[in-house]
């Protein structure tokens, strides 16, 4: 045992599947203490074949990064600020002790924009499914205050596939969640690129515009 954290990643092998449907962990297994042992990130991963209602990929389960922001950074995100902003917040958050804030506020049009980009590049495969699952609240005000929430598929270039989610922050957390089938229809099929994830708050600069969105508990699940 030791102060501080360990990543511990156990493999198995073909002629292992069937054999299991549990995991069970044992700490300091027999010895009789009073050790406080912490664990997180708990994930499966597959090959896409066999059950589960996949579509024969190389990789299943949540392919997000730090989607609770709860590093306290934005380890595995890209931010664009855009003339706006995009902060972390330790008062807001809806599980955990991190959210992240997007704003934009007129008087010129700004789009502070969030992304997780290209995940699974070369695991992902037409018929997959992809969960979409994130929590968020804000507020809009005048004309051109808005928000845009999207999801690509990515080709080698450009994306193969947009799914756009309409949703309207309101002052109390809620939670979306969707599930779309890859098909990359506009690239022909081509989804090497993986899967890209964006958040933009969007004020177009008229007067009286702001758009504020905050941010938690995000996660892409390939083939729940």
């Amino acid at each position: 045992m030791t102060s501080g954290w360990e990543e511990l990643t156990f493999p198995f092998t073909a002629a292992d599947s069937g054999k299991f449907n549990k995991v069970v962990i044992f700490f300091d297994l027999n010895a009789n203490n009073t050790d406080t042992y912490y664990f997180d990130d708990l994930k499966l991963y597959g090959n896409g074949s066999g059950g589960g209602g996949g579509g024969g990929g190389n990789v299943d389960g949540d392919i997000s990064s730090n989607g609770g922001f709860e590093t306290g950074d934005l380890e595995g995100w890209t931010l664009y600020d855009n003339g706006g902003s995009a902060t972390l917040d330790n008062t807001e958050a809806q599980t955990g002790d991190w959210c992240v804030k997007l704003f934009a506020s007129a008087p010129s049009g700004l789009n502070p924009t969030l992304k997780q980009e290209r995940k699974a590049a070369g695991s992902i495969v037409v018929g997959d499914k992809v969960q979409v699952t994130f929590s968020y609240k804000g507020s809009l005000t005048g004309e051109s205050g808005t928000v845009s929430i999207q999801s690509f598929v990515e080709a080698t270039n450009g994306a193969s596939q947009i799914e756009t989610f309409d949703v309207t922050p309101t002052n109390t957390w809620q939670t979306f969640t969707t599930t779309y089938t890859v098909t990359g229809a506009l690239q022909g099929g081509d989804v090497s690129g993986g899967i890209t994830m964006e958040f933009v708050a969007i004020c177009g600069g008229v007067a009286g515009c702001s758009s504020t969105l905050y941010l938690d508990d995000i996660s892409l699940i390939i083939n729940p």
